[in-house]
C-alpha cells in the first residue's frame, strides 16, 4: 500500500512539476551562455520578472494539483488489485465481515472458503512503476531539449559558472547599481630578490573566465598590501590554496587596506560584497637552497698554497660560501677548518664561477689527510653542500733548520698533547741557542713565551697558544721580515675585497687602495732584504721588480687605474684589478730566487736584451711597411734599413753568445731568427724591400719563440717560479705577470675592465653630476636626483 501511495503520488507531482523545472531549466541555460547581460538593463530585469513570475505561478498551480489528486487509500488498494491482475477486488474481502448468518454454519463455512480464495490471490501483490504518461503530455520532447541546452551550457562553461550565474541575476541598472571600489594592489618582493616592487592591474573579464593559467611569478615571502576605495560592502581577499582574509576599514572615508605575506597559493581574487574586483592567476615561487661545487679538483701551490676553483648558483644570489676542512678520521670534529670565501654581489652572486688562494699551512692540520667541503648560502639562511674532495692538506717546506725543529715539535705538539713537557724542554734548548737562528730577538721571544705557556697554563688553551707562537717564530727564522710583509699585504689586499663587496665609499675606497700600494711596496722591499740575507748582492726593490718584469711605472698606472675604477664605481673591474694583483704577487713569491749565481745574471741580462731587441725589430718593420705604403723607398733608405738590420743580427749573435756560455744551450729559434735576419738584409741591399718585410716578421717570430725558450730553459736552473714570474711581451703575459685577456682561471670572460677612454668618459660624467648638483637654480627634486646618483659612486 505505501508504494501504491508512493506511484500515485509520483505520477500526479511530475506532470504537475515539470513546467516549472522547465522554466528553471531554460533560465539555467540562458545564464550559462551569458546572454542576460548582453541586453540593456531595464531589458534584463523584465526578462528577469518575466521567468520569476512564470515559475513561481506554475509553482503554485503544480502545488494545488498535487494537494487535490493526493492518493487515498481505496486508490492505492485498487492500483495494487490492477497491477497485481486481481478482478473482484479480493483485497476488499480482506477487511469486510459477514453481513448475515453468523450463526448459520453453510454461510459461516462459504465466507471462509471466500477469505481463503481471496488470501491466496494477495500472495502475488505487486506494484508496477510509475506511468505519468508525458509522452502524452509533450509530445514535442521540449523537457529533452533543455536538458540538453543545460549540459551543453555546464560543460562548455566549466569553471566561469559561478561569475555568469552572479551576471544573470545581476541586471545593470543604471539608478539603482552601485559604482564598484577603486583596486590598487602591490606586491613587494622580499629585499634579498633585488626584484622591483609589481602593480598589479585587473585582468580583462574574458580573460577571468577563461580561468588562464598562472602567469605572473611571485617569490615567497612577498608582501601584499592592497586598497579598496569606495564601493559597498566589506572587501574580501582569497588567495587559492593559501590564505583569506578581509579588509580593514581606514576611518570614516569608505577606504579599506589590506596588508599580507604571501607564502603558497595559485590565484588571487579580491572581492567586495557579490562583486569580484580583480582576479589574478598567480605563482608563488618558493625559494631554493643554493648549488655550489668544486670546480676542478683542489690544487697545491707554491709555499704550501692551497688554490680552491668553486663555483655556485642561487634563483636570487648566494650571499655568503665556505670552505669547511674536515679530518678524514673524525677526529677534532668540534675544532673543524672553516674559510670564509669571496662571493660577487648583485645580480653576479645568482650564478659564479671563481678561485680562491688559501695559506693553510699554519693550522696544525697541515700535512694530513682532510675532506674539503663547499658551503654556500643564501639571504634566508639555506645552505647547500658540495660534494667531498679528499687531499693531503698542503704544508710548507722550510728550509732552515731551526724552523724544520719548531715545526716538527709543533706537529707533535698537535697529534700528542701529552707531549707538552716534552716539547717545552725542546723549546727551551733551541731557544738557547740564538746564534742558530741569527740571534732574532722575536723569534726567541716568541719560544720562549710558547715553552712558557706549555709549562704553566693547562688545557687547550695553551697549546693552541703555543702552536701559534711556535709558527710564527719559524717563519720569522725562515723568513725575517718578509713574512710579516706577507701577512700585512694580504690583510690589505681583504680589507680591499671586502670594502668592495659592501659598496663603500670612493674616499674608504681611496685609502684602502693607497694602504694596499704602501703595503706592495713593502713587501717588495721586503723580498729584496730576504735576498740580500740569502747571499745575493744588494739591489733595491725597484731593481728586483725590474728583475721580474714589472717595472714601477707599471705598478703605478696599475693602482693609478684600480683608483678610477674605485671612483667611477666600476666595483666589477676593481675585484678584476684585484685578483690581478694577488696573482702577480703569487708569480713573484714563485719566481724569487735563493740565490743569483753570475751565470744566472748574465743569462737575465741577456733575456732583457732579446726584449729590446725585439722592440727595435718591430720598430724597423713598422718603419719600412710605412714608407712602402706612402710610396716606396729609395735605395738610399733601403741601403740604411740593410745596415740597421745587420747591427740587430749581430746583436743577436752576441747574446746567442752570452746565453750559451751562461746557461750551456742555445734556443734553436734564435738560429732561426738569425737567419731570416740575414736574408732579410739580402733583400733591402738587392732593393727588394717588399721581400724583406716578409722576413723581418720571421726574424721577430723567432725571436719571441726564442726568448721563451730561453725562459724555459733558465726557469729550469734558477726554479720552476721564474716562468711564472717572467715573460715576453705578446707571449700570454702582460708586464705585469699577469695572464691576457682571455678565458681562464684568472679571467672567465664574465668581467670587462673598462678601458682608458670609458674611464675617462666616466670621469667627465661624474664631474658634470657635480657641477649640476651645485646649481641653485634646479629644482629641489632634481638636485636630491642629482645627489643619488653621486651617492652610487
Amino acid at each position: 500500500m505505501r508504494q501504491a501511495r508512493f506511484v500515485l503520488w509520483w505520477e500526479t507531482l511530475w506532470p504537475a512539476m515539470w513546467p516549472p523545472f522547465g522554466v528553471a531549466l531554460v533560465f539555467l541555460a540562458v545564464a550559462l551562455f551569458d546572454v542576460l547581460p548582453l541586453l540593456p538593463g531595464w531589458l534584463h530585469g523584465l526578462v528577469l520578472l518575466a521567468f520569476a513570475g512564470t515559475f513561481l505561478g506554475l509553482l503554485l498551480r503544480a502545488i494545488r494539483q498535487v494537494r487535490r489528486h493526493e492518493p487515498r487509500d481505496e486508490a492505492a488498494l485498487r492500483r495494487v488489485e490492477r497491477d497485481s491482475g486481481l478482478s473482484h477486488h479480493p483485497l476488499t474481502a480482506l477487511s469486510d465481515d459477514l453481513a448475515a448468518g453468523q450463526d448459520d454454519p453453510v454461510s459461516r463455512s462459504l465466507w471462509e472458503a471466500h477469505r481463503r480464495r481471496a488470501l491466496e490471490a494477495a500472495r502475488s501483490l505487486r506494484v508496477g512503476l510509475p506511468d505519468p504518461r508525458m509522452a502524452r503530455r509533450d509530445p514535442l520532447g521540449l523537457r529533452a531539449a533543455a536538458l540538453l541546452a543545460v549540459f551543453v551550457a555546464v560543460f562548455g562553461t566549466w569553471g566561469s559558472a559561478m561569475p555568469r550565474l552572479e551576471r544573470a541575476v545581476t541586471p545593470t541598472i543604471p539608478f539603482l547599481a552601485a559604482e564598484p571600489g577603486r583596486l590598487q594592489v602591490w606586491i613587494t618582493p622580499p629585499d634579498y630578490t633585488g626584484r622591483p616592487p609589481i602593480l598589479l592591474e585587473p585582468l580583462p573579464e574574458e580573460q577571468q573566465a577563461r580561468g588562464e593559467p598562472a602567469e605572473l611569478a611571485v617569490p615567497a615571502g612577498s608582501r601584499l598590501l592592497g586598497m579598496v576605495e569606495g564601493g559597498k560592502g566589506q572587501a574580501r581577499l582569497d588567495v587559492l590554496d593559501g590564505v583569506k582574509g578581509d579588509f580593514t576599514a581606514l576611518g570614516s572615508g569608505g577606504t579599506q587596506r589590506i596588508e599580507m605575506v604571501l607564502e603558497q597559493g595559485s590565484r588571487l581574487r579580491i572581492s567586495q560584497g557579490r562583486s569580484i574586483l580583480a582576479d589574478w592567476p598567480v605563482a608563488v615561487v618558493q625559494d631554493v637552497p643554493p648549488d655550489i661545487a668544486f670546480a676542478g679538483r683542489p690544487e697545491t701551490g707554491e709555499r704550501g698554497r692551497l688554490r680552491v676553483g668553486y663555483e655556485a648558483s642561487d634563483d636570487y644570489g648566494v650571499t655568503a660560501a665556505w670552505l669547511v676542512v674536515r679530518r678524514q678520521d673524525g677526529r677534532q670534529e668540534e675544532r673543524n677548518i672553516s674559510v670564509e670565501l669571496n662571493v660577487p654581489q648583485g645580480q653576479a652572486a645568482r650564478g659564479f664561477r671563481l678561485s680562491s688562494w688559501q695559506d693553510l699551512t699554519a693550522h696544525p692540520w697541515a700535512g694530513l689527510p682532510v675532506t674539503l667541503h663547499l658551503v654556500a648560502e643564501d639571504a634566508l639562511g639555506q645552505r647547500g653542500e658540495s660534494e667531498a674532495q679528499q687531499i693531503t692538506l698542503p704544508e710548507r717546506q722550510f728550509t732552515h733548520p731551526v724552523a724544520r725543529a719548531i715545526i716538527e715539535q709543533r706537529r707533535l705538539l698537535s697529534e700528542t698533547p701529552e707531549a707538552r713537557r716534552q716539547v717545552a724542554v725542546r723549546l727551551d734548548d733551541i731557544s738557547l741557542m740564538p746564534e742558530s737562528y741569527g740571534h732574532d730577538l722575536r723569534a726567541y721571544l716568541s719560544l720562549r713565551t710558547a715553552r712558557h705557556r706549555l709549562q704553566h697554563q693547562p688545557g687547550q688553551a695553551g697549546i693552541d697558544g703555543a702552536m701559534d707562537l711556535m709558527w710564527h717564530a719559524a717563519l720569522r727564522i725562515e723568513e725575517g721580515d718578509l713574512a710579516d710583509a706577507e701577512a700585512e699585504l694580504e690583510r690589505a689586499v681583504q680589507a680591499l675585497e671586502e670594502a668592495l663587496d659592501r659598496d663603500a665609499t670612493a674616499e674608504e675606497l681611496q685609502r684602502l687602495v693607497d694602504q694596499l700600494q704602501q703595503a706592495t711596496e713593502n713587501y717588495l722591499q721586503a723580498m729584496a732584504e730576504q735576498m740580500m740575507r740569502q747571499g745575493a748582492e744588494p739591489m733595491p726593490a725597484e731593481q728586483f721588480a725590474a728583475d721580474q718584469v714589472l717595472r714601477p711605472e707599471d705598478m703605478q698606472a696599475m693602482f693609478d687605474q684600480l683608483r678610477d675604477l674605485s671612483q667611477t664605481g666600476a666595483r666589477e673591474g676593481a675585484r678584476q684589478m684585484l685578483n690581478d694583483l694577488a696573482e702577480m704577487m703569487q708569480n713573484l713569491r714563485m719566481a724569487q730566487p735563493q740565490q743569483m749565481t753570475e751565470e744566472m745574471r748574465q743569462a737575465m741580462q741577456a733575456m732583457e736584451g732579446l726584449q729590446d731587441l725585439s722592440r727595435r725589430q718591430q720598430e724597423l718593420m713598422d718603419e719600412g711597411y710605412r714608407r712602402s705604403r706612402e710610396g716606396g723607398m729609395a735605395e738610399e733608405e733601403n741601403l740604411a734599413g740593410a745596415a740597421r738590420q745587420e747591427e740587430l743580427r749581430r746583436e743577436l749573435g752576441e747574446m746567442m753568445r752570452q746565453l750559451g756560455e751562461s746557461m750551456g744551450e742555445i734556443p734553436s729559434s734564435l738560429g732561426d731568427a738569425e737567419q731570416a735576419m740575414r736574408e732579410a738584409t739580402g733583400s733591402l741591399e738587392s732593393n727588394r724591400p717588399g721581400e724583406a718585410s716578409g722576413f723581418q716578421g720571421e726574424a721577430l717570430e723567432h725571436l719571441r719563440e726564442g726568448a721563451q725558450q730561453a725562459m724555459q730553459a733558465l726557469s729550469r736552473q734558477m726554479g720552476p717560479g721564474l716562468a711564472q714570474g717572467q715573460s715576453m711581451p705578446g707571449q700570454g703575459q702582460d708586464p705585469l705577470g699577469r695572464r691576457m685577456r682571455q678565458p681562464g682561471p684568472t679571467d672567465d670572460g664574465t668581467v670587462r675592465i673598462p678601458e682608458e677612454m670609458e674611464i675617462r668618459r666616466s670621469h667627465e660624467i661624474l664631474d658634470e653630476l657635480r657641477r649640476r648638483s651645485g646649481e641653485p637654480q634646479r629644482g629641489p627634486d632634481e638636485r636630491e636626483y642629482l645627489h643619488r646618483l653621486l651617492r652610487q659612486f
